[in-house]
């Protein structure tokens, strides 16, 4: 090939950074093996690679929208052993379950989960989970606060 110049290596580095963090959350599609992540760009990337279980290790991520789950079978596990708190911010709901998904949530607090919408527009409701039809939702010493209660946990 030929020489590349300091800004084309950078970028080229950059790339091989991104394919080596890939290939790691890659790995643990469809196994029990815990993943650590500290952020939500983390979960995101984690979840959309199949990861089956999640460990939270930052004490309070807030995420940027909601974390969709799809197709999850068995369940996503997310947990954390420290108590850790995932937050809507008070701007965006935290999760939304579709069609034939399953989420399991272990050691975690869920606050600030916002959806707004009407009655008749039901997919527009969930401060903190928005739970469709067929989907499962699991609680293990989860905590929810801070969020729309009467629309915490619609089912469509």
């Amino acid at each position: 090939m030929g020489w590349h110049s300091p800004r084309q290596l950078g970028v080229g580095c950059s790339l091989a950074l991104l394919l080596a963090v890939a290939t790691a959350t890659t790995h643990n599609a469809g196994s029990a093996a815990p993943v650590d992540i500290g952020s939500f760009s983390e979960i995101n990337l984690t979840v959309g690679a199949g990861a089956r279980v999640i460990e939270i290790t930052s004490p309070e991520i807030v995420f940027d929208h909601q974390l969709e789950v799809r197709h999850a079978r068995p369940a996503l596990l997310i947990e954390s052993a420290i108590g850790a708190t995932l937050s809507g911010g008070n701007r965006t709901r935290l999760f939304f379950l579709h069609i034939g998904s399953a989420l399991s949530l272990r050691g975690v607090n869920l606050i600030g989960g916002v959806a707004s919408g009407t009655p008749s527009d039901p997919r527009l409701l969930g401060g903190a989970v928005f739970v469709s039809a067929g989907s499962e939702l699991h609680l293990h010493s989860a905590r929810a606060n801070a969020t729309s209660w009467q629309f915490l946990f619609p089912t469509m």
